[in-house]
């Protein structure tokens, strides 16, 4: 069976790329980087301590998710919360808070003909679980401070 592309395209990665830096400084102040986007076959989703998944249905199908280490949500809450220290329940929140902002503003730039659902938040990697992804997905690495996370979409028509 033909193997389907996915629909995102050089020129919106860019944007979504922008979307999540610009999120990270104004959620901290400091500045976030971008690795190199890359492609990944999700036989076995990268997914590290938290993660937030969001659905993607209508002219485009699959999912958009962000995973991080607890660490850089940890610190990511606390800055937004104006608090020393936050939870790992914040922690595990702020991931679900992340992948919403991107899946919604993702219509922006891959255009409005689809819905995102409320986003469901893992922890670790859950046995046995099947993402609605599409192979390749294309994977965004954010740095921000010490720390690495990720941008996952495994979207097609």
């Amino acid at each position: 069976m033909p193997r389907k592309h996915s629909l995102v395209t050089k020129p919106e990665f860019a944007n979504l790329v922008e979307l999540i830096l610009n999120y990270f400084e104004s959620s901290s102040g400091e500045a976030a980087r971008a690795g190199d986007p890359f492609e990944r076959d999700e036989a076995e989703p990268l997914l590290l301590e938290f993660s937030g998944v969001v659905g993607v249905s209508g002219q485009r199908n699959g999912c958009i998710y962000y995973t991080s280490p607890s660490e850089l949500l940890q610190e990511l809450a606390a800055n937004l919360l104006g608090t020393e220290a936050a939870t790992r329940a914040a922690a595990r929140d702020m991931a679900g808070e992340i992948a919403n902002m991107i899946g919604g503003n993702a219509q922006q730039y891959l255009g409005g003909d689809f819905v995102i659902s409320a986003p469901i938040m893992l922890e670790g990697r859950p046995k046995n679980i099947r993402l609605p992804i599409y192979d390749p997905a294309y994977v965004i690495p954010i740095d921000w401070k010490s720390h690495r996370s990720y941008a996952v979409f495994g979207l097609r028509a």
